[in-house]
Parts: structure tokens; sequence; C-alpha cells
């Protein structure tokens, strides 16, 4: 990348960020670099020393899990994570040099500690005395894993837990090392709180501040609390949007923040806060059900995974125990006009479509380029499907998951709508404007453009038509507004499930087990390329993707997708 065009990337994406954000984000880049350099050889220098009293009254929570993350063997551990496997022996090494590439997300994922919860009693004694041990704060890269403030919250979020499920089995002083260091743990998260990322980082912050300050009790643990119920209060009313969206808009991380959330109003005192938080749970729970496929496995939109959050079938049973309600009788919305999102549903169909922005402004990480595209499935299998993530590291698979050519939509000379650069970022971005909306039962038509091509000769822009009925016709229509004869061309992904026909140019068939769909182009545009679907990161999964062709800009056409059972 030369140098100009970092400079140019690096002002769009700094003019959508926050004042506010730039500053924190600049404090505390100054912040590790002093720490490393005055703490290196003092890591504990201000550490306490003195154990806390404990509340007896602290609700634990279940940490079971159904998933097994590693097993021992006669040389040491197997762990398995985002489907890749590491051996370690059991001189335990935490900072493998392999683990050192990219987003560190494996490494981190050990650093969580998650995975302890099906260990046994002495595994676990001794796995958390070796990270007390070889893991001390201000040391060289601190921030990125060992003591990186997300990880640290899942981490002490676990410890706590665990140490009250297994208490009558751990021996006393091995429970005030593991609690002195949560105290220590929970002290430095409070100095390092994630304010320049905010999203589903700082709601891992609030939940492990909330644990901290249930499990023990005094000066420190209110001050711990108060701290969390500002938090809260500020980002549950920023990150929630009015039709109940998480506002990164990814349907996985919304699992994510929702578990949080209940995680959070466990631990709550009665209180107003925690009556408005009950209403932010019950609308985000809203959105879970109208985004769950009928195959029961979330939406793929922008980041995440189909196991990446607790599965809809589980978080609905821990709503419905939590707050004694059926979630099957309540009412479902389908449009999610903030989030921009919507989604018809009946006995044959479920389709969810994709007419907003593709992110809040301030953190568009883990954004795609999905503007106008659309998932479906049919019965319970899934037919037109997100591309999904592979990877957070940076290249190649990662450019293509973000990218607009992976998804169901139209680009223009195989373009991206925004600007996607690095594993995270973005500079310039699109624009959604919707023009007519008409819900009637079942009968839905929504007609809207974006300006992401803007930059192009001629600005143009595109212009998308949906229709679907009740009876399974489903119609697009595409238009590219100006431009000046730049190739236009838009997508389908499908299911590996399904099977495909190509009858002509301008038809294709899939077929699967009890029901058929023919498509059918305006133009005789239609081409078959192999394609790759990754469901959760590392898994690979060899599909077909279906191209139409549109010819040059400026230029219009439609598509006729018709659902048949069999």
């Amino acid at each position: 990348m030369n140098y100009i065009k970092k400079i140019r990337l690096f002002y769009y994406s700094a003019l959508h960020t926050s004042p506010e954000k730039l500053l924190q984000r600049l404090k505390l880049i100054l912040k590790r670099k002093v720490s490393v350099f005055l703490f290196k050889n003092y890591p504990f220098i201000g550490k306490r020393k003195k154990i806390l009293k404990r509340n007896n009254d602290f609700k634990k929570n279940s940490t079971n899990s159904s998933e097994k993350f590693f097993k021992k063997t006669k040389s040491g551990f197997v762990f398995k994570f985002l489907n890749q496997k590491y051996s370690f022996n059991y001189d335990f090494d935490w900072h493998k040099n392999e683990l050192n590439e990219g987003t560190r997300l494996w490494k981190l994922n050990l650093h969580y500690f998650h995975w302890i919860v099906n260990a046994s009693d002495e595994d676990f004694k001794f796995f958390i005395n070796d990270w007390i041990e070889k893991n001390k704060p201000y040391q060289k890269n601190y921030w990125l894993d060992s003591w990186n403030s997300y990880a640290l919250s899942i981490r002490v979020y676990t410890w706590i837990n665990e140490i009250s499920k297994r208490e009558k089995n751990l021996d006393s002083d091995f429970i005030e090392k593991t609690n002195l260091s949560i105290i220590n743990q929970i002290n430095f998260l409070c100095n390092n709180l994630e304010l320049d990322i905010g999203g589903n980082h700082i709601i891992k912050n609030i939940k492990a501040l909330y644990c901290g300050s249930s499990f023990f009790k005094g000066k420190l643990p209110n001050k711990w609390r108060k701290l969390a119920n500002r938090l809260l209060k500020k980002e549950i009313n920023n990150q929630i949007l009015n039709d109940g969206f998480h506002y990164e808009l990814s349907p996985a991380y919304h699992c994510q923040v929702f578990e949080d959330l209940i995680d959070c109003y466990i631990l709550l005192e009665e209180s107003p806060l925690k009556e408005e938080l009950e209403d932010k749970i019950y609308s985000m729970m809203l959105v879970i059900k109208a985004f769950t496929h009928p195959d029961n496995q979330i939406s793929l939109f922008n980041d995440g995974g189909l196991n990446m959050a607790k599965s809809p079938k589980e978080l609905f049973k821990i709503y419905n125990n939590i707050f004694k309600t059926n979630t099957s009788k309540s009412n479902q919305p389908l449009s999610f006009d903030n989030a921009g999102y919507y989604v018809v549903k009946n006995d044959l169909f479920h389709l969810i479509y994709d007419s907003g922005n593709v992110g809040p402004d301030e953190l568009p990480a883990h954004s795609h380029g999905d503007i106008f595209s659309f998932e479906l499935s049919v019965k319970d299998q899934r037919v037109f499907v997100d591309a999904g993530v592979f990877e957070y590291n940076e290249g190649e698979k990662r450019n293509l998951s973000r990218s607009t050519i992976s998804h169901n939509t139209l680009t223009i000379e195989d373009a991206d709508q925004c600007e996607f650069w690095s594993s995270f970022r973005m500079a310039r971005r699109a624009n959604v404007e919707i023009k007519k909306l008409i819900r009637e039962n079942d009968n839905f038509y929504i007609k809207s453009c974006h300006n992401g091509y803007r930059h192009f000769s001629g600005e143009p822009f595109h212009q998308r038509e949906l229709k679907c009925s009740e009876n399974g016709d489903i119609n697009i229509v595409d238009s590219v507004i100006g431009g000046k004869k730049q190739s236009v061309s838009s997508r389908l992904l499908l299911h590996p499930d399904i099977q495909i026909e190509l009858k002509d140019s301008d038809k294709v068939i899939l077929k699967a087990k009890s029901f058929n769909i023919q498509i059918n182009s305006s133009k005789k545009n239609i081409s078959i390329q192999p394609a790759f679907w990754w469901p959760n990161f590392g898994e690979q999964f060899e599909t077909k993707r279906i191209i139409f062709d549109h010819g040059l800009s400026p230029c219009n056409s439609e598509i006729k997708i018709s659902i048949k059972e069999t």
C-alpha cells in the first residue's frame, strides 16, 4: 500500500471516529508505552496484597459447556479453538511464537480461560497457578493477549464462577492466591477499559465489573459497581437501537451481547437501571427470534459464525428461566428500521433482507459490504447464504469475507460498496436511502438506493427493488443510475446442500429434498462459479455462486425467483 493511499485511508477512518474515542485511543497507546518502560521490572507495583471479604450472597452462573476445548496427553495438552489445534507440553508456554501472528485470536482464546469449565480440579489448579506465575503485566505487548482487557474480562468472570462452583474441592491457599489475582486484574481493568473500541468489548468489561463487585464486598467492590452502573446506562442506550438490534448489526455478536446483558441483569440490584435493562433484553430477544432460520441457527450477516455464541435455542431457554416467560408467545416484529433489516417469515420460506448502512460509523470493525444482500431459507433448508467468516487475520480470506463480491448483491467494477482495509477498518462508506416500503401480511416490497460508488466516473448509484409474496415469488429489479460504462454484476451464493442446474443463460433450477426453485433473468447473463462458504471460523465448504452479468452502467435488469414445493 503506497504512502499517500494509507494517509487517505487513515483520514477517512478517523473522520468517522468520535473525538472522544480518538482521545481514548491516544491515551491508551501512551499509557502502554510508558507502563512497559517504567514497570517492566516491577510488574506488580501498587498490587493489592490483602484479600477482600467475600459476599456470601453471590449468585454464581452456570458456566458449563458441552464443548471440550482441550485434552490431556502423555506429553502435555492439545487445545482446539477456531477449528485449529496446537499442542503444549507440561512446561506450559502461554506465548508460543506461532500464536503471535495477525490478530492473535487463537492466543486470545487461550487467555480467555472459557475452556477451563470442563477441566478436572487438578488441571484447574495447574492452569491458574501457571498463568498467574508466568503472565505478569507490563511486559512487552502485554495488552495484546494475556492482559488484553477483553480477554481479562472473560477470564475473571470464568474464574469467579468456577471458584464458586469448585470451592469445596480446592485448598484455601489456592483460593486466596486466585482471589488476589482476580482483584488485581479487575483493578487493572478499571484503568484500562476499552473505551477506545466500545461495542461488545465494553459490554464484556462491564460484565466483569459486575461479577467482581458481586463476588467481593467492601469499598473497592462498591467502586467497581458504581463504575459498571454508569457505563451500563450509557452503553445500553447507545448500543441497543430502538428496534432492539445491537448497533454493530451482526446477529452473532447480538447473541453474545444479549447473553452478557442477561448476566449483568442477574448481578444487578433492584433499580430503575435494572428495569430499563430488562426492557432492552426483551427487545433483543425478539430480534433473535426473527433472525433465527428454520434450521434453528442464527443469521450470518456481518462478522460472526453459527457457533460463535450460544444457539438461539439455548438463549431462549436462559431467557425463559430468568424472566419466567415463554418466548414462543411473544409478538415478533419483522421490520427493524433502525438497523435496516427486514424479515419475511411464513411456513414456506424465511427471507432476511439488508437495506441499511453496513454498521455504526464509529465502529465498523465487524461490518461487511452487504447492502441489499439477503439470506433465504425454504422449509428448514438454507438456500442463499451469507459467505460467513473464515478468520480475522489480515489477508485474502479476511478481505473476501468483508467484500461486496462475496454477498448476494450488486457490484460495479467488482468494487466494494465501502472502503474496507486492514482487518477491521473502513474508510469511505455508503449511505442508504429507503424510497418506498410496503408490508401487507406476508407480501413485502422495498425500494432503496445507496451511494457507495459515487466516487466512480459519472457518480453511479445502485437502486434495488425487492418484492416477495407469500406464495414464494421473489422479484429483484436492479438499476444502476448514472455511471460511465462501468461493468455491473450481481451474485447469489448457494448453500452447499443445494443442487444447481443451468438450463440456459437466462434460467437456473435449484433443487432440494422438498422444493425446487426456478430463477429467471431478464437478460441472457447467467453463469455459475465455484465458491466457498465459511459458517464458522476455520471451516470452509465448497459450494456454487450464481453470477449475473448486467452489462455496462447505466443499466437495469430483473431477476425472478420462484419457489415450488415438491
